[in-house]
């Protein structure tokens, strides 16, 4: 559509800042001018990841940046599965998976550093966003690397059960760069998030197809499928009884009392 620019508006903006003593301290910046929705978020993850895979290319630190996240991805989904609520309330050992790297320490104030990466946020219309950045090509590229752990760090922080869908989504592009192209080709920056969105749309659509049938199952276990209508000889009630599985018992809805017991 010609005015289809006109439908383009800008989400928000990150600022990742490192601080002058990183190495020693672990200090990082990070300051979002508005709350990204929760929808989007792993999205922009996978947008960002991918484009900092790109831009490294191939080198032990991107190598460094894919294995460190893989891994985590699949201690995640090995290690606390998908009851990611229960985890993050209870002091559980597992609750160290919600933590990407345990020495880093965000700030949400300006630094006064000269390293600075910024990630702004677009929105075409309903479309997904698309991003782009600003990186301190003069800078270090593990900073570069390691910014890829503090927003995803940013986002779990504010909403721990976002860890299961980054995990999966992590793990999604790791199978792209296996099996379709990989992470230095240009064309893997916008294909790889898209392909990651779909295959682990894909996932949870299975995994609610799953939690269906059992549901399914123990409602049948619950009602043993043993509908039921009769009469009530004590306060005449007629139509469908209650069937109690655990005492394996018909009564009445009515008054409650047993009609049959089953052997």
């Amino acid at each position: 559509m010609v005015f289809e620019n006109l439908f383009i508006k800008k989400l928000t903006t990150i600022r990742f800042e490192f601080n002058p003593d990183f190495e020693r301290n672990s200090i990082v910046s990070i300051i979002e001018d508005n709350n990204l929705s929760r929808e989007y978020q792993v999205f922009v993850f996978d947008l960002y990841y991918a484009k900092v895979l790109y831009v490294l290319g191939s080198n032990i630190i991107s190598e460094g940046l894919k294995i460190s996240l893989e891994t985590w991805a699949e201690q995640v989904i090995g290690g606390i599965g998908f009851f990611i609520e229960c985890v993050a309330d209870l002091d559980m050992p597992e609750k160290n998976l919600l933590i990407l790297d345990k020495d880093m320490q965000l700030i949400n104030k300006p630094i006064e550093s000269q390293d600075m990466y910024i990630l702004e946020v677009f929105q075409q219309g309903n479309n997904l966003p698309y991003i782009q950045n600003t990186f301190n090509l003069k800078g270090y590229q593990n900073r570069l690397a390691y910014s890829v752990f503090v927003l995803g760090q940013y986002f779990i922080n504010q909403d721990k059960s976002i860890v299961r869908e980054l995990a999966i989504h992590v793990l999604s592009m790791r199978k792209y760069y296996r099996e379709t192209r990989p992470f230095t080709e240009l064309i893997s920056v916008t294909e790889a998030p898209h392909f990651a969105a779909e295959d682990s749309a894909e996932f949870f659509a299975g995994l609610e197809k799953e939690w269906e049938q059992i549901e399914r199952e123990e409602e049948s276990e619950t009602t043993g499928m043993e509908s039921k209508t009769g009469e009530c000889t004590r306060c005449g009630f007629i139509g469908e009884l209650e069937y109690d599985s655990d005492f394996k018992q018909y009564s009445c809805k009515s008054c409650g009392w047993v009609i049959e017991k089953r052997r």
